[in-house]
């Protein structure tokens, strides 16, 4: 075993434990993710001592089989993976609670092929062999969908048979040949290419320091990360915070951005060590390739490169030094929706955000008029100016996550985005919302139930198209002045950092925040602010399609494995001052189970808090609850909200509305 590549290994080791514990720290886990890492070195530091005893004509000898199990765990990826959003990326280890990156296995893989084909084979040999089975291998990454992996794997191929010695010139016609080919075929995917032309745009214009030109969509989505990492970095110090410290903002997780946790802990000090890790893998590697012949010296150059370029990029990524961000384009993305509201009898309206409006615009439909009623579940799927009916008889009874989950596994369209309604709207709760992009809501007014009473259990909406504009150039020019102004407004600024809860502090000093079911206005509001929520639990900001604000929360570590949708003012208002609950835990969780069956918050945390008062006045007793209902009993709201959901006992009365409470109990004097 040679003893400067693992000087340099255990270095890494070292420092990847201490960006672990620090990232731990802000999740307030650390026995499950340090434990997990240290089981990943235990597991590494002993397959290296076992690779390290086997002789490299054993590894050419493996080197078809371990190509061909790449390929076939490629496939199996395509039709069993899992990964974010629509990506396809890791493959569960059956009996175990591990799981593969088959892209990963597939990097190595190539170049062991590479070596052990051109073994005892003259360099002008026909390459057509490994050539097609090289652009399997990455045309199978691609489509999972990974385009960057895809195209490390041709780049690190290419550059690889030129150091054996193929001739440029016969590679480059090659190349051109297969892209050709591609583009031929390629038409489900050619928006990628547009992706990686708007990456670039947005990278471009972040680095130059016209930030003023990005939207917080781009800020807050794609340029997230470097973002955070790069507040981390500079903030760190020369000598770190140290593990407990909390870091500002943490990066959203990803294995890229890990160095920004260790910088923050260990200072520039510890990203220096990573680096000095990565030259010592570099010049050894490159050493031992140069004291090698054959196709060991290729297998040594292969694996050298394929680790340390990898690393690089990685590192390239946090420090902003490669593209990895969006389109700068500022559009807005609203949409309305009106009926009778099965709540007050009269004309009601809603509105949300997210990525649906902007969907339904570019399926080319400008708005959707429904009458009637379906005979079984359906949902409408809107897509190329065309609008078909399908089942939603599976979906009836699921949450509104699954439902959005499922109608884009069967629709296998990545661009779809998904309004729908959950188990409140179907039972026809006269203030269900309808819910689309994961937890964004058209929650006023029970339009939720008026869906629900037509059998339509969502909307599906797929498109790019984008309306001709009169002039252009104006309309840029415009949307560049108004991005500027809003980027630079305190109140967007506080917007984007702590949502809009960050209103709270201010609503209790203008005595706008109602408390104690509209009868006080005191209440200790530090407890329940944007800040608090920031300080308890690690924040990733979103924004809806084009926003300039971005102020959606998604709180990543509210439980072991659980991302969640956080509250946002009107929510927490509802379910803390209003029911004088200062518990943040029981306010995150009362918006979880509401937005998972499609419920309004406003409206349930009102109904509750008039439980809570007509309670205070001996109108309702513990017998009638259930249980007692004592001011600030965050438990209390979480079992009422459970009722209403349920439509058992007091929950079927609240699931009325307020109104329609105090007509139950003869106050509505």
């Amino acid at each position: 075993m040679d003893s400067i590549l693992l000087l340099a290994q255990l270095l890494l080791f070292a420092l990847s434990t201490l960006g672990v514990a620090t990232s731990d720290w802000m999740r307030a886990a650390p026995e499950q993710h340090s434990l997990e890492n240290l089981r990943n070195i235990a597991l590494s530091l002993a397959l290296m001592l076992m690779v390290s005893r086997l002789h490299p004509r054993w590894a050419l000898q493996a080197a078809r089989p371990i190509f061909l199990l790449s390929l076939g765990l490629l496939l199996a990826n395509l039709l069993v993976g899992f990964g974010p959003g629509s990506e396809r990326r890791f493959i569960d280890l059956p009996f175990t609670s591990f799981n593969i990156q088959a892209s990963e296995l597939a990097k190595l893989a190539v170049v062991l092929y590479l070596a052990a084909f051109f073994h005892n084979k003259p360099t002008d040999y026909p390459i057509i062999g490994p050539i097609l089975a090289i652009s399997l291998a990455a045309g199978l990454i691609i489509a999972s969908p990974d385009l960057d992996t895809g195209l490390f794997v041709l780049l690190l191929s290419g550059f690889l048979l030129i150091v054996i010695g193929v001739p440029w010139r016969r590679l480059l016609a090659i190349g051109l040949a297969a892209w050709v080919l591609a583009l031929s075929v390629s038409g489900l995917y050619l928006h990628r290419f547009e992706k990686v032309r708007d990456r670039f745009e947005g990278w471009s214009t972040y680095i130059s320091g016209r930030v003023d030109e990005l939207s917080p969509e781009v800020i807050r989505g794609p340029l997230y990360q470097i973002t955070q990492a790069h507040k981390i970095i500079v903030n760190a110090g020369p000598f770190g915070q140290g593990v407990g410290s909390r870091m500002p903002n943490l990066p959203e997780s990803h294995n890229d951005f890990i160095l920004a946790s260790i910088i923050w802990s260990g200072g520039w000090l510890a990203g220096f060590m990573v680096l000095l890790a990565w030259w010592l893998i570099l010049a050894r590697g490159l050493q031992i390739a140069a004291n090698l012949e054959g196709a060991q010296s290729v297998l040594a150059l292969g694996l050298t490169l394929y680790l340390v370029l990898q690393a690089a990029l990685n590192i390239a990524a946090v420090i902003g030094t490669i593209p990895i961000g969006g389109s700068p384009l500022p559009m807005v993305s609203r949409y309305a929706v009106g009926g009778i509201s099965p709540l007050t009898g009269f004309w009601g309206e809603a509105t949300s955000g997210g990525q649906f409006p902007f969907r339904l615009k570019g399926a080319g439909c400008d708005g959707l008029l429904i009458k009637g009623k379906a005979e079984h579940p359906v949902y409408l799927y809107v897509h190329e100016g065309k609008i078909e009916i399908k089942s939603a008889t599976h979906l009836w009874g699921k949450d509104i996550y699954q439902t959005q989950k499922l109608i884009k596994e069967e629709l296998k369209d990545e661009m779809v985005s998904v309004a729908c309604i959950g188990t409140a709207g179907e039972k026809g709760i006269k203030y269900a919302g309808i819910m689309n992009d994961s937890g964004r809501a058209a929650g006023r007014c029970g339009l939720g139930a008026l869906m629900g009473s037509k059998n339509l259990k969502a909307i599906a909406a797929s498109g790019n198209w984008r309306p001709e504009l009169y002039d252009p150039e104006k309309v840029r020019e415009l949307a560049k002045k108004a991005v500027a102004q809003i980027n630079g407004h305190l109140v967007c600024v506080a917007f984007r950092e702590y949502g809009t809860m960050m209103y709270m502090d201010m609503a209790m000093i203008l005595g706008d925040a109602p408390t104690k079911y509209f009868t006080k206005s005191v209440f200790p509001v530090s407890k329940v602010t944007g800040q608090a929520l920031r300080q308890a639990y690690t924040v990733h900001n979103y924004a809806c399609m084009g926003c300039p604000i971005g102020c959606g929360r998604k709180l990543t570590d509210f439980r072991p494995g659980l991302a969640i949708d956080g509250p946002e003012y009107e929510t927490a208002v509802a379910f803390g001052p209003l029911c004088l609950n200062t518990d943040l835990e029981s306010i995150i969780r009362a918006n979880h189970l509401c937005n998972a069956q499609g419920l309004d918050t406003i409206s349930t945390g009102v109904c509750i808090a008039y439980a809570f008062y007509l309670y205070g006045l001996g109108v309702l007793s513990a017998k009638q609850v259930g249980f007692e209902l004592k001011w600030g009993d965050g438990e209390a709201i979480i079992k009422l909200v459970e009722k209403i959901l349920a439509q058992e006992g007091i929950g079927q009365v609240l699931s009325q509305g307020v109104l329609a409470v105090a007509k139950e109990f003869g106050r509505d004097e």
